[in-house]
């Protein structure tokens, strides 16, 4: 979608998307569209009417079930869509941590798949696709995943050699760390640092989030040559106070 606003010119992008250093954003090829077909399970129109923020604001509309709703972002918007598939309303709970790991381990065709985790909380849980990775990271983050019974925060517990495993290998494509720093215009502002070449860069929303780590996908780019602090039991300490 952001690749036909750019060629069409409207709406105009207010700001730049940033990238990782020498890294292209993907071009996927642009087709004509002679007839408009309905998806089998729903079919969403939606009206971008601006592109403000690094992100999107528009309408979307649930043609099925003649349902208009305003967003102020394209996280907003995948949580609207994934609340008409699940039927879940919208929950807010206790923050219990702003970092978390998204091993990739395959990407065909632009649909991602992979592991969302914080060893610190012994949390793992897979996505498959631009919706379900945006689920999977507003539980960690927003719904209150990793509190105990009373409410309390677990950051801090005890990791299982398994859990941390698990997390120091990263995904089969690649794998990155999410720091989130701010909540702003309805969506995420921190720092995305790709794990497999040692490169760090801030992000101002959900949208470039995912454009970044598309880009680095793409690239095919060969790792490159640095320690990584996650893979030796010593530094545990260490990446845990750098998140």
């Amino acid at each position: 979608m952001n690749r036909i606003f750019d060629s069409m010119s409207c709406p105009k992008q207010a700001m730049e998307l940033r990238r990782f250093t020498g890294i292209e954003y993907p071009e996927p090829v642009i087709r004509e569209c002679n007839r408009y077909q309905n998806g089998r399970l729903a079919t969403f129109q939606i009206y971008v009417k601006f592109r403000y923020n690094a992100s999107w604001q528009g309408d979307i509309t649930w043609l099925e079930g003649e349902q208009t709703e305003s967003f102020e972002s394209l996280l907003q918007m995948l949580q609207m869509i994934d609340r008409i598939f699940t039927g879940q309303s919208e929950e807010r709970g206790t923050r219990v941590t702003k970092i978390c790991q998204i091993a990739i381990n395959s990407c065909e065709k632009g649909l991602v798949t992979g592991r969302v985790q914080n060893a610190f909380i012994n949390h793992l849980e897979r996505f498959k696709g631009t919706i379900g990775l945006a689920d999977a990271m507003v539980r960690l983050f927003e719904a209150g995943v990793g509190e105990n019974d009373s409410g309390k925060s677990l950051e801090g517990k005890i990791i299982s050699e398994e859990t941390w495993d698990s997390y120091r290998l990263g995904g089969k494509e690649a794998t990155f760390l999410i720091k989130i720093l701010f909540r702003e215009h309805s969506t995420w502002q921190g720092v995305i640092y790709w794990r497999e070449t040692g490169e760090k860069q801030a992000f101002r929303s959900f949208l470039e989030m995912i454009m970044l780590i598309a880009s680095a996908l793409e690239s095919g780019k060969e790792e490159s040559e640095f320690e990584d602090r996650f893979t030796t039991t010593n530094n545990r300490e260490k990446a845990r106070m750098e998140g």
